[in-house]
């Protein structure tokens, strides 16, 4: 059933997969507006010995590392935070760009989920200890690569570096935020890449407690995504004006389970590349009134 060698289309992606000694990896590139993304890098089916009869005869159909119609029947935890207008929670119903996208998502791939609303660094531990978890949006990035997973991309966002009305704090490069405290809150991919990256990064519980320390100048920058924070400051009437600096753009996904079944893997990315393909998710985002 398998070569040495396969080569597969997925929404117009390569998909290619090659088998030495019983490793095989994914890698997947996405071309989303000119701009080239590492999508998928995880471990699918292995090489394996071959199966015998009682006998001693090798059998003819070769193995595939399957999930039963059973097992496929099993449902998906899908943890997620409240930061509009991606996710929220509005008379105990959940609403938000985000939301819709992952209704979508598993509508087409005739897959199961609940859904919970966790902080974000709470919702990420779950993941990392429970099976068939995934949580969402995570920012993918070179240290979390290995440990999950990973349905992408779910979003593309930019961060900006926020500065107080009362005093503001010009900044050209981003090394020029190195003296300031800078805000951001736990699980966040931007704070702990500022943090690593030697920069006094102070955290806190949600991204919206940031607004208010920045507004009562607690700390002198806020590190944010730009949506989320122009959100956040039209809900609580704090106007910052525009960030000082945008300096990164993150590629966001739902980072799952490390051993989500590959079944489940190619189902969702499938059918989030068809979500793509077919425009609904420019024609969702435009509703939302996001950059897409």
């Amino acid at each position: 059933m398998f070569g040495s060698d396969r080569l597969l289309l997925l929404g117009g992606d390569k998909v290619k997969s090659r088998w030495f000694k019983g490793i095989s990896s994914l890698i997947t590139l996405s071309w989303l507006g000119g701009l080239c993304l590492t999508v998928s890098s995880l471990p699918i089916a292995s090489a394996q010995s071959p199966r015998l009869t009682k006998d001693g005869h090798e059998l003819t159909e070769p193995l595939v590392n399957s999930t039963s119609v059973e097992d496929l029947s099993r449902s998906i935890t899908l943890i997620t935070y409240s930061d509009w207008p991606y996710a929220s929670m509005d008379h105990n119903k959940p609403k938000g760009l985000l939301i819709e996208v992952v209704s979508e998502l598993f509508r087409r791939a005739n897959l199961s989920y609940q859904l919970r609303f966790y902080p974000l660094k709470r919702g990420m531990l779950m993941v990392d200890k429970r099976e068939f978890h995934c949580m969402f949006p995570v920012d993918r990035s070179q240290e979390r690569e290995v440990h999950y997973t990973w349905i992408s991309p779910i979003l593309i966002s930019r961060y900006g570096l926020y500065s107080s009305p009362i005093q503001t704090t010009p900044l050209t490069t981003l090394n020029d935020a190195k003296p300031y405290n800078i805000g951001s809150f736990l699980g966040s991919g931007i704070g702990e890449y500022l943090q690593k990256s030697g920069f006094r990064v102070e955290f806190t519980a949600r991204n919206q407690q940031n607004l208010k320390k920045l507004s009562r100048q607690r700390i002198d920058l806020w590190a944010s995504e730009l949506v989320s924070a122009a959100s956040l400051m039209k809900k609580h009437k704090i106007n910052l004006g525009k960030p000082e600096l945008i300096f990164f753009t993150s590629v966001r996904a739902l980072a799952c389970s490390k051993d989500l079944p590959y079944e489940y893997h190619h189902l969702l990315q499938s059918a989030l590349t068809a979500m793509y393909k077919d425009g609904f998710m420019s024609r969702l985002y435009s509703r939302y009134g996001v950059e897409f």
